[in-house]
């Protein structure tokens, strides 16, 4: 990809793209589903420059992603509405979600007072929503989605400890102990 005033015609943007080293390879293909995975990597290099992605063609799962400078760490969300981290703390707005230090995401909508939120660890965390008016607090959950549509809350997930505590709204239902 390059701007168009880069290059004078489509067939120079061409040679120089053809100029690279491209580097595709695909294990044995194999049909019994269950017997593990087969690889596909692809690289293309060119001006001391880099990108791969190497990926299961069995399960089609992105299994890595590279550069000249070395692993590329899996994409976040990040969006004015919506954003995830892994740092234990997610904030969109005046909304937080609080929880494990794996991945957190959080939606947020003021004008319509609807917020979602998501958490999905390996083991149990704590977690808390806050939003403008009111708060989740979860004594421990490990996957789940908290949703918050004007004070009415549900809440569904697995690994969950402890009944949900709502301040400043209700809880309506969900996955609940």
């Amino acid at each position: 990809m390059a701007e168009r005033s880069d290059y004078e015609s489509t067939a120079e943007f061409s040679r120089v793209v053809a100029g690279g080293k491209l580097t595709d390879l695909t294990e044995t293909p194999f049909t019994r589903s269950g017997e593990g995975e087969r690889l596909w990597t692809v690289e293309y290099s060119r001006d001391g420059r880099t990108l791969g992605i190497e990926a299961d063609l069995m399960k089609w799962n992105l299994k890595r992603r590279w550069n000249e400078q070395g692993e590329i760490g899996w994409p976040m969300l990040e969006s004015p509405v919506a954003s995830e981290t892994r740092s234990g703390e997610v904030t969109v707005g005046d909304a937080t979600l609080q929880c494990g230090k794996e991945a957190g995401w959080l939606f947020g909508s003021a004008e319509t007072k609807r917020w979602a939120a998501g958490y999905h660890g390996l083991t149990p965390a704590p977690l808390t929503l806050t939003v403008p008016g009111g708060r989740v607090e979860i004594d421990a959950i490990e996957v789940g989605t908290v949703f918050w549509d004007s004070g009415k809350v549900t809440v569904d997930a697995v690994g969950l400890k402890g009944i949900p505590r709502v301040i400043g709204g209700q809880l309506a239902g969900g996955s609940l102990p």
